[in-house]
């Protein structure tokens, strides 16, 4: 079906990375300062870095130099970590969430759909205008109450707060093929009707933003195919490589410098500092005997990285797994040993994986407010925190009510955590051992420490009567 925007290639923007690019003249030195530049911009983690759109005092000649150091350093990059999972993995997350900026504050509804069109497939995507003419319609969203509402995104600067209409299109709605958004029909956040989802485009973010990682994952695994015919291309991007592995060390490192803390506390043990992720994947096990393939990995790098050993691991699965009743811990060791091994880089491709962050877990794997029902979520709270008075508890389900059904998934973690543990985590929880952690130190380390220094203060007020 030909598009009411002309052919997708040609409307495709130019922040957008797999847009075709104009004949550029291949300097491999030029393009090694290009991807040096834009390790710099991702380390920065400075989005007004990133240009969208050519700014007013730019030239010509200056925005094609900017758009041929996006794509040389990009190109560069994708070859940099194309023989290593782990520098696939770190490059496919931070460009996956400089895609989403660049998607979500987008000006255009025209942008968005040519986008979305080229990710999902031009003949799987419609716009409602699109979906009205092949289904022979008048007006589908009148027909089923539909109302689209614009937003007003908040932006910051350095200096004051502005407020810009941009992200609006956001809200408006959208066709796509039934089978290609499974989670979002799942979640019941779409209308189903004569084999397509109509939604919004605010609710297929997540799922935009995975199928963009997958795509950009299947072409870093074939550019290998380059490297295995170019020795000399090889050699050049080696010091880059070298540069991203000391990066991504480092962003591990930052985000969890305390590994042995997590050990050194004895954590696989405290399952009252979890997060409700990890606390209902457990619950779920224990009661059911079995969970998804996603759920098993998520649950297994967190119980990895909370101090778990391989081996109480392998204790761990074959003692809650229904899959192994009548079976000796030999058999299921031969049966499923090789996967938790798998996990502690011990197999396979030799990665220490990490637990996916919150919004991987989304996207992907297990969220509890993304992929539970509101009713499920208020029960099993209230058996959780069955302790805490009635009012306050009804209180921060309602508040945990209206998040979910806004989509923020990451505030509604962050008033359980004030519920939990009677403090505070910040606006949002982005990472499951961040939230362990806080937990701990609340629960355990910080209480403990006041009233060891309770102790003390009134045995020296003794020592002076």
């Amino acid at each position: 079906m030909s598009s009411f925007y002309g052919t997708i290639e040609e409307e495709l923007p130019e922040w957008y990375i797999f847009r075709k690019p104009e004949d550029f003249e291949i300097d491999v030195k030029k393009w090694y300062e290009y991807a040096e530049k834009r390790i710099e911009k991702f380390v920065n983690s400075e989005q007004e870095l990133w240009l969208l759109y050519r700014t007013t005092w730019m030239t010509e000649e200056q925005w094609r130099e900017v758009i041929e150091e996006e794509i040389g350093g990009h190109y560069l990059l994708r070859l940099a970590v194309s023989r290593n999972l782990r520098l696939t993995s770190w490059l496919v997350e931070i460009e996956a969430d400089l895609f989403e900026f660049r998607f979500v504050n987008s000006i255009t509804f025209e942008e968005k759909i040519s986008v979305l069109k080229h990710l999902y497939g031009e003949d799987n995507l419609l716009t409602i205008q699109e979906l009205n003419f092949l289904l022979k319609e008048n007006n589908i969203l009148l027909k089923f109450g539909l109302v689209e509402t614009g937003t007003r995104k908040i932006q910051y600067t350095s200096r004051r707060r502005t407020t810009k209409k941009r992200g609006g299109d956001l809200e408006r709605y959208i066709a796509v093929k039934f089978d290609k958004i499974p989670k979002v029909v799942g979640a019941r956040k779409a209308l189903l009707y004569k084999g397509w989802a109509i939604v919004k485009i605010a609710d297929i973010r997540l799922s935009t933003k995975r199928i963009f990682e997958n795509k950009l994952r299947d072409i870093i695994k074939r550019s290998v195919e380059f490297l295995d015919k170019d020795t000399v291309l090889e050699n050049t991007i080696e010091p880059i490589r070298k540069k991203i592995e000391e990066i991504a060390a480092k962003s591990s490192r930052k985000a969890f410098s305390d590994m042995d803390f997590f050990k050194d506390e004895k954590m696989a043990q405290r399952i009252d500092c979890y997060p409700p992720c990890i606390y209902e994947l457990l619950t779920n096990l224990q009661s059911k005997g079995h969970l998804a393939h996603m759920e098993n990995w998520q649950l297994g790098t967190f119980l990895k990285k909370v101090g778990m050993s391989i081996e109480e691991q392998k204790q761990f699965w074959y003692k809650n797994s229904i899959d192994n009743v009548g079976q000796s811990y030999e058999e299921f060791e031969k049966k499923v040993g090789y996967q938790i091994e798998h996990i502690y880089g011990l197999a396979g491709g030799g990665v220490d994986y990490e637990p996916p962050k919150c919004q991987t877990c989304i996207d992907g794997y297990f969220c509890f407010f993304a992929h539970e029902s509101i009713e499920e979520i208020s029960k099993s709270m209230s058996l959780r925190f069955s302790s805490i008075p009635e009012d306050k508890l009804i209180k921060t389900i309602d508040k945990i009510t209206h998040l979910v059904v806004s989509g923020r998934y990451q505030e509604a973690c962050s008033e359980y955590f004030k519920l939990h543990t009677g403090g505070l985590i910040g606006r949002r929880v982005n990472h499951m051992l961040m939230y362990t952690k806080r937990a701990y130190e609340i629960l355990y380390g910080k209480n403990k420490k006041k009233e060891v220094l309770k102790e003390e203060r009134k045995a020296d007020e003794a020592s002076f009567d």
